[in-house]
């Protein structure tokens, strides 16, 4: 029997609890109301350090609820892959925990953005992300917006607005 163990981040999200491999977290920060920039009047980047990164509400992209109107009263997780920062926009730090990495099965194999799941200390269950499956589905969607816009077709996709992906993805 192997055990893969893993130190994380536990944040929750809508309720939900998610962890964050520590290896990927570069920092997290409540923001202020000057680090914070929208694009087409919604807040979509945020200014850390004298870098402007985009924002992802792990709401919005897991599906789970509609994202809060102002990042001022979430907590922002800078996640870094390949080079490539991201702010992930979350409701609450929980704290760092180590846990012990289960596999999905065959069912969840495609999910973009997970890597397994763990039971927490208090006994809940909650999702590992991978923060590489999490900026490649975010590519993945550039992509499919770029290729809609330049067939002509306006509107949403899996609830993102085609202004506000493009600009998350143009600063990663």
């Amino acid at each position: 029997l192997t055990l893969a163990i893993l130190d994380g981040l536990v944040v929750t999200v809508a309720q939900e609890r998610f962890v964050i491999p520590t290896f990927s977290v570069r920092e997290s920060l409540r923001p202020q109301a000057e680090q914070v920039h929208t694009v087409n009047g919604a807040p979509k980047m945020v200014r850390v350090r004298d870098r402007l990164l985009p924002l992802l509400w792990l709401s919005e992209f897991f599906g789970l609820s509609t994202p809060p109107i102002n990042p001022l009263a979430s907590t922002i997780v800078v996640i870094e892959e390949d080079h490539r920062r991201l702010g992930l926009v979350v409701d609450t730090l929980v704290g760092k925990q180590e846990v012990v990495v289960k596999p999905l099965g065959e069912t969840f194999a495609g999910v973009a953005g997970v890597e397994g799941g763990a039971i927490l200390g208090d006994g809940r269950v909650g999702l590992i992300l991978d923060a590489h499956g999490i900026v490649d589905r975010v590519a993945h969607l550039r992509s499919i917006e770029n290729q809609r816009r330049d067939a002509g077709v306006d509107g949403h996709l899996n609830g993102w607005h085609m202004e506000s992906l493009t600009s998350v993805l143009d600063a990663l």
